[in-house]
């Protein structure tokens, strides 16, 4: 890729921030991000170089002038945000002793006041609207430790910010504890460390000429490795081909990110893209393409980049909803049945049919079809990905292609999609797949899930419901019984033919069942027979009439109970 450039500079801390000069970071770039890995790793570096007498190279720092002695910051915010830190840590030690010092290094590093009384700094470091307040606010202030630290307490801070003041504690802390542990010596430590930071800490700085050399330098990092993400790229992209609009994309991409909440922003935008845009040739997206299909979609056009960005704002609203009942209307069909639905979803920990459940949303006439919908295929993921231990990449597929034909108009029922789930996974196989199905520890939860819902679908069915005949669902009062214990002392092993390995039947689920935490503790590794008389004869779960009439508990009544148990799975989960 050709990108206008003028010729690289080798230039210190000090150089840089010469006179009048002031840095930003323009609208597209990400927010703070470093870790406690990069910012340890930062002062280690300069505490060696300060201890050698040498130089420190940084690293390079891409700019863009814009108006007099402004420049845009392309790459390298996360580094000069981290300087201006510990600069601002040395200022406070001077600040506290009263030292003129802590005004130099304010003026040459940090910003300038003009003489009225209550004069507002004015940085040389402008960051982001989503970091710069928290950065004024804090580091350019000089906040102590026990503001930053409470500060952090803070439960609705954003997650950047957090990271922003975690690393200005983090050189708040080293600094500060240097310095006292000097006492009168401190400038032992800190004139070195001043010095070090001035002179002897080099970056190259890179010029680009336009904000079109801006963006493509921008693009370009992503192809050399540098980490970024998939939503750096495209909110540059939508930023730029905005052009005289992108206060009105700004906008809209910040609405988004509120919308999502935690949910990550590349999931999002790439499910999107397979919901909404994805051809039949390719319904299937892969993260690392993405960017490049929405380039090609958006290039040269403002009109075709801002209605892009507004439907992915207006998108964010109902993809969130996919995972929180909270965010539903209150209507008759979404009811306790439908907050079953999205919260078995979240149970599997499936995302890859969001995009058949977002064109569900947006292109489903009718709320009963909806929940229909998200009903079908919770159950789906359920038998095809839980029981039929299929990849995620299979579900996506599935889903990815289904999600096409709803935006094409093929299914607009809540039928045509159990239809085509139904050939995907039918009944028999299905239950073939729930008759050898295993339930380790790491899938207790699924498992105590499972057994519910049989228990309680049994109950329903018999027209006995009642408190005490459904499952309770606490662990800490019910909790999953391996009926074969997972010690296997005598006399469990007799109950199995020769040949077989009883080990290999104790996390089948014909061998797991429900029982009150306190029976179960008293049952423990009893044998079957004392068991069946402290457990299984006192329960009321439906789930558990079965085995009062057995006399043993081997391969053969494991495996009769998990067809029994397959049999009526097929009910539950049906499609």
């Amino acid at each position: 890729m050709q990108i206008g450039i003028l010729p690289p500079e080798l230039r210190s801390i000090e150089q840089l921030f010469a006179g009048d000069t002031r840095f930003s970071v323009p609208k597209y770039q990400r927010n703070f991000a470093w870790g406690p890995d990069e910012i340890e790793e930062l002062w280690e570096d300069l505490v060696a170089a300060m201890q050698r007498q040498g130089e420190y190279f940084l690293g390079t720092l891409v700019l863009q002038r814009k108006d007099g002695e402004t420049h845009e910051i392309i790459d390298g915010q996360q580094r000069l945000a981290c300087i201006a830190m510990i600069f601002s840590a040395i200022r406070n030690v001077y600040l506290a002793s009263r030292d003129d010092r802590a005004s130099q290094l304010e003026l040459a590093f940090l910003g300038s006041k003009d003489f009225a009384r209550e004069a507002i700094l004015t940085p040389k470091l402008v960051l982001n609207k989503i970091n710069n307040e928290t950065f004024v606010q804090n580091v350019l202030t000089s906040r102590d430790l026990k503001d930053i630290e409470e500060l952090l307490r803070q439960k609705t801070l954003h997650q950047s910010n957090r990271l922003l003041l975690i690393a200005y504690r983090y050189f708040l802390g080293v600094v500060t504890t240097e310095a006292a542990n000097r006492g009168t010596r401190a400038d032992e430590f800190l004139v070195p460390l001043i010095n070090t930071l001035r002179s002897q800490l080099k970056l190259i700085t890179i010029p680009v000429t336009s904000d079109e050399d801006a963006n493509l330098f921008f693009e370009s990092l992503n192809a050399r490795g540098r980490e970024l993400a998939i939503s750096d790229l495209v909110k540059n992209r939508l930023y730029f081909e905005a052009g005289d609009q992108v206060d009105r994309a700004e906008q809209l991409w910040d609405q988004m990110e509120s919308d999502l909440g935690r949910r990550p922003i590349p999931e999002f935008i790439r499910h999107y893209w397979i919901a909404k845009k994805a051809p039949s040739s390719s319904p299937m997206v892969r993260e690392k393409h993405l960017y490049r299909m929405i380039a090609q979609a958006i290039s040269g056009d403002k009109v075709a980049a801002l209605a892009l960005i507004q439907d992915i704002r207006e998108s964010a609203t109902d993809y969130a909803k996919i995972s929180d009942f909270a965010l539903w209307p209150d209507d008759p069909a979404y009811d306790e049945g439908f907050s079953d639905a999205i919260a078995d979803l979240r149970l599997f920990r499936v995302t890859q049919t969001n995009p058949l459940l977002l064109n569900t949303i947006q292109r489903f006439a009718s709320p009963s079809e909806v929940a229909k919908t998200f009903r079908i295929v919770a159950n789906f993921c359920y038998r095809y990905f839980i029981i039929g231990n299929q990849s995620p990449g299979n579900l996506e597929r599935v889903s990815a292609d289904i999600a096409r034909q709803i935006r094409d108009g093929t299914y607009t029922s809540a039928s045509g999609i159990a239809d085509a789930l139904r050939a995907v996974n039918p009944d028999p196989t299905f239950r073939s797949d729930f008759t050898l199905a295993i339930f380790t520890r790491a899938r207790s939860r699924i498992a105590r899930y499972t057994l519910s819902k049989v228990s309680d679908h049994l109950a329903h069915a018999s027209g006995q419901a009642g408190a005490e005949l459904v499952a309770n669902t606490n662990p800490r009062q019910v909790t999953l019984e391996h009926i074969l214990p997972r010690d296997l002392r005598d006399p469990w092993p007799k109950a199995f033919s020769s040949g077989l390995n009883p080990a290999d039947f104790v996390y089948r689920i014909g061998n797991l069942t429900l029982l009150t935490a306190k029976v179960n503790r008293e049952a423990a590794d009893k044998s079957f027979s004392d068991k069946k008389q402290i457990a299984l004869m006192p329960s009321q779960l439906p789930l558990n009439l079965d085995l009062k009439a057995l006399d043993k508990w081997g391969e053969k009544e494991i495996e009769e109970r998990q067809d029994r148990l397959a049999k009526r799975a097929i009910e539950v989960w049906r499609l």
